[in-house]
């Protein structure tokens, strides 16, 4: 099942996970169908910084903002969680607000601007690193392909299925380590965002 969200609405309170109900988990992308006009970071100059650090969930100790320059062509729609080629997360200060209310730690927050527009305007906008990564896939439950040289290493996954016993109830968010840059939400973010209406996120169930 495939959820996303378009609408944007005013703040309203976020709900506190407390535990006691079992979670669903969900593959959290960025949206890939959007309006013509909506700002997509599609050029990028980031002198020297390995774009890869963003991918892999390891802290990141030192960040020169005015050395990563994301630009855009477009500029009418600005989503919260913004459209991109470098298959970053890159949120609006109101979806970070909504990530801290809802109790996420375990991310790094980093400002950066996002130019367009021929007259050079910039918005304000955060890439989150996030610090957790977890081996979760249910292997026996799971489609995938190893690489050929015999290892149980992962080429590629068609289906994923969690192994929930593997994952804390106090993580929220997280990599999947067997999949490269794989983002894994549980329905108390999820659910967040939604009640937030928060836009340009997108939502796959990993429920088998």
């Amino acid at each position: 099942m495939l959820l996303s969200h378009k609408k944007g609405n005013t703040f309203q309170n976020v709900k506190l996970y407390t535990g006691g109900d079992e979670l669903n988990y969900y593959r959290l992308t960025q949206m890939y169908q959007y309006e013509e006009d909506t700002i997509v970071v599609n050029d990028y100059d980031l002198t020297g910084f390995d774009l890869r650090r963003f991918w892999k969930g390891q802290r990141i100790d030192s960040w020169d903002q005015s050395s990563i320059r994301l630009i855009s062509s477009n500029q009418e729609i600005a989503l919260d969680c913004l459209p991109n080629i470098l298959s970053w997360l890159i949120l609006s200060n109101k979806a970070v607000s909504t990530f801290e209310k809802t109790g996420i730690n375990n991310i790094q927050v980093f400002p950066v601007n996002i130019a367009f527009g021929k007259q050079g305007y910039e918005l304000n906008y955060n890439i989150v690193n996030i610090l957790t990564r977890i081996s979760a896939l249910d292997r026996n439950r799971s489609d995938f392909v190893c690489w050929d040289d015999g290892s149980e290493d992962i080429k590629f996954i068609r289906k994923v299925v969690l192994d929930k016993t593997k994952l804390p109830d106090d993580i929220h968010i997280f990599f999947l380590k067997e999949g490269t840059g794989y983002i894994v939400v549980s329905d108390v973010l999820k659910n967040a965002l939604l009640e937030q209406d928060m836009t340009g996120f997108e939502f796959t169930s990993l429920e088998d």
